[in-house]
């Protein structure tokens, strides 16, 4: 959030900070409480009604009518209680933002992309986009609760707090006590106990001496790089796994991988009990699904997935020490930096997993994608051409998030959460001189839901995306933007001297890659390339499955499983889809496709049971 606003003991509003879209110019007034948005503010009068000033592309400062008796004001919309107890939501309705639940309430909160509140009962509701399961309300009479970026918190009855959504900062591990108020923050929670201490979870503390913790939501606020990149890949010293992974409690495993052996050749996994994990975003939570379902189908006893749902720093790790078999959310080759991660008896991660099969081999893509309208207005088709031209760098940095830097902030990815990403995006602009292009790198959903209005209404934008992923279903290539090409692909030079950066080569061992099959439709640079193919500058990837070595050995029909499992980029991606726009769950999309595909599965349980 770039801006601020409070109530002063006269009623009036005043505001400061960011003020392009007039946020901070407050109306004259009184007022009994204010609420600053992303772009926009809002707040309630003396007399019940509210105002709303800012930013109104998507309808933010078309407030209702009526009185109300409590406000908050979100990215992308805000909500409010009126007299009555039911809610009103306005703005921007993509994902449900706007699709307040009937009832009545007593206390509201709205977040990043989704809101908050809880009924006259005590019960909560949550609702508006859910990838991390943060609408996903907890059981139980509340009399608090706090929405943040990805996650929420709430003070139940008893004084305790519960925590609920995203989890790969280790935001939701709430410690025991009694607490009287908390805040969500973006990837940290922060509470006062009853005691009047503050104790905050997550990777973010309070400085020295804070007593008092305001509400914060996160809005649009670029990040300028810092000038020196990242020292080194290590991941940072709060997602070391030695003491516990950040998941919820993970099972305990057998000790040592029990050996197939039931007597059953359609079964020969019975009596075994692996232990299974999954990524830390929506994206890999089919396939995690479905390997359970198939191993399930051996005999096999197989753990929930979602006990185990760790960022890739940790992973590895905890799959190297023995603590998980198998993931498989592994992202070849930007994943191989974490198989050199060195463990405390000084071996390394990759001396105890294996990568096994071709569960998605050369079907992801990645890269960034423009705009389309404004593209074609500036002849804008490449990176270097965003860099290079003038004029399209005056019109894209009139609208971006820092306008009047001559620069062209473009949404890139989060640092220190094990996301490759982000060191490769720095490594290609130093490699090629993109003097003019400042990578942001704060959240990536946010930064999803920006580009996607942006370029729905044709305003210029860059973003980092992939594929398989529900963003390729909404920031469509060929529809409202294009993939955007590179004029010199990245080599092993490693330009910014971070650690382990030689493996950000984007050419490949053949020197060929950061070239693929898309056509000038979707990525009009590939004109400009004598096999017509689309400079993307990124390698195609592969989703495969990692898994501890000692478990493959013990287990010759689970490796034999994994070798054989083939999906296409479709299959995912229309779970992805079908996850997000429907809400459908992980394993019943698994159990469909299962049912949809006997043949085929039928025929990898063959090869299983034939290698035990």
């Amino acid at each position: 959030m770039l801006h601020s606003c409070a109530v002063a003991v006269d009623g009036t509003v005043v505001c400061w900070g960011y003020n392009e879209f007039g946020q901070v110019d407050a109306p004259a007034g009184t007022y009994t409480a204010v609420s600053a948005g992303g772009l926009h503010s809002c707040a309630i009068a003396a007399d019940g009604t509210l105002a709303c000033w800012g930013d109104n592309e998507v309808g933010l400062t078309d407030a209702p009518a009526g009185t109300y008796t409590d406000l908050s004001a979100g990215i992308l919309h805000s909500c409010a209680i009126a007299a009555d107890g039911t809610l009103a939501c306005w703005g921007d309705n993509e994902v449900g933002l706007t699709d307040a639940p009937a009832g009545t309430y007593k206390a509201l909160s709205v977040g990043s992309v989704h809101s908050c509140a809880i009924a006259a009962d005590g019960a909560i509701s949550c609702w508006g986009y859910d990838e991390f399961g943060q609408t996903d309300s907890p059981a139980g009479a509340y009399k608090a609760v706090t929405a943040g970026l990805g996650h929420n918190c709430a003070i139940a009855a008893d004084d305790t707090v519960t925590c609920w959504g995203s989890n790969d900062s280790g935001q939701l591990n709430a410690p025991a006590g009694t607490y009287r108020s908390v805040a969500a923050g973006a990837g940290h929670s922060c509470a006062i106990a009853t005691d009047d201490t503050l104790v905050c979870w997550g990777p973010l503390a309070p400085p020295p001496g804070v007593r008092a913790v305001s509400y914060v939501r996160p809005g649009r606020q670029p990040e300028e790089p810092e000038s020196e990149p990242e020292p080194e890949l290590e991941p940072e010293p709060e997602s070391e796994p030695e003491p516990e992974p950040e998941s919820e409690p993970e099972p305990e495993p057998e000790p040592e991988p029990a050996a197939e052996g039931s007597g059953d050749p359609e079964r020969p996994g019975e009596g075994v009990t692996v232990v299974a994990g999954r990524a830390n975003w929506s994206q890999g939570y089919f396939q995690a699904a479905l390997h359970r379902q198939l191993l399930e189908e051996l005999g096999y006893s197989v753990t929930d997935p979602a006990q185990l749902e760790l960022s890739t720093d940790v992973a590895y790790t905890v799959m190297a020490q023995g603590r998980m078999d198998y993931w498989p959310n592994s992202w070849y080759p930007g994943h191989y930096q974490w198989l050199e991660h060195e463990l405390p008896d000084g071996s390394s991660v990759g001396d105890h997993v294996s990568v096994v099969g071709e569960l998605l081999f050369e079907g992801v893509l990645s890269g960034f994608v423009v705009t389309k309208s404004f593209a074609d207005a500036y002849s804008v088709y490449t990176m270097d051409d965003l860099n290079s031209s003038p004029e399209a760098l005056a019109a894209f940095d009139a609208t971006d998030l820092v306008p009047g830097n001559g620069k062209a902030e473009i949404y890139g990815c989060p640092p220190g959460r094990g996301w490759a990403c982000h060191d490769i995006i720095n490594s290609m602009i130093a490699f090629s001189g993109w003097d003019n292009i400042i990578q942001l790198t704060g959240d990536y959903n946010t930064y999803i839901e920006f580009a996607h209005r942006d370029a729905g209404n044709g305003v210029p934008m860059v973003i980092y995306v992939w594929a398989p992923s529900p963003h390729i279903a909404r920031l469509r290539p060929g529809d409202n933007v294009y993939w955007l090409g590179v004029d010199d692909i990245l080599d092993d030079s490693n330009p910014t001297g971070v650690e382990g950066g030689e493996e950000h080569d984007q050419r490949g061992p053949d020197g060929t890659g950061g070239y693929v099959s898309i056509g000038a439709d979707q990525c009009p640079s590939a004109t400009e390339q004598p096999d017509g193919r689309c400079p993307i500058g990124w390698r195609a990837g592969h989703i495969l499955v990692t898994a501890n070595n000692e478990f493959l050995n013990a287990n010759p029909a689970a490796r034999a499983l994994f070798e054989a499992v083939r999906l296409t980029p479709l299959d995912v991606s229309l779970a992805n889809v079908a996850q997000r726009e429907d809400g459908a769950q992980p394993d019943d999309l698994a159990s469909q496709w299962i049912a949809d595909n006997r043949d085929k599965v039928d025929s990898w349980l063959a090869v299983a049971r034939a290698a035990s």
